[in-house]
C-alpha cells in the first residue's frame, strides 16, 4: 500500500507543482532571486560539491512564496532530466492528511527507492 501512495505522488507531482508555479492560465510565476540561490545549492549537491546537508527545508511566514520556490526548482530538475523518482517534493501538510507521521513517510519512500536516505 506504501509503494502505491509513493508512486501516486510521485505522478502527482508535476501536476502540483505546475499549479504551484504558474497562474490559472497557466502562465509561469515570476522567478524570484532565491530561486537561484535555491537551484544553485541543489546542482551543487547532485555534482558532489559543497556542503554534506542532503535536506533542503524552506522556512518562512505563509503566503511568502515558499512553495512556490521548491515547485520551480521541482520543475527545473524534471525538465533538466533528473528522474522525478528521485526528488523527494512533498508538503508536510498534505502527508498528514493522508494519515502518515513524517517519519513513516520518509521509511516508505526509503522503501520503495530500496535504499536507505544514509548511504
Amino acid at each position: 500500500m506504501d509503494h502505491e501512495i509513493i508512486e501516486k505522488r510521485i505522478v502527482d507531482n508535476k501536476v502540483i507543482a505546475r499549479g504551484l508555479s504558474s497562474d490559472p492560465d497557466g502562465q509561469p510565476f515570476f522567478t524570484r532571486p532565491i530561486f537561484y540561490r535555491v537551484q544553485k545549492y541543489i546542482k551543487k549537491f547532485m555534482q558532489g560539491q559543497g556542503s554534506d546537508n542532503r535536506w533542503l527545508i524552506v522556512l518562512g511566514l505563509r503566503g511568502v512564496g515558499k512553495s512556490t520556490i521548491l515547485a520551480q526548482a521541482y520543475l527545473d530538475l524534471i525538465e533538466s532530466g533528473v528522474d522525478p523518482k528521485y526528488i523527494l517534493y512533498f508538503s508536510v501538510d498534505q502527508i498528514e492528511v493522508a494519515g502518515y507521521t513524517l517519519a513513516k513517510y520518509l521509511s516508505a519512500y526509503e522503501s520503495y527507492l530500496g535504499q536507505s536516505f544514509e548511504t
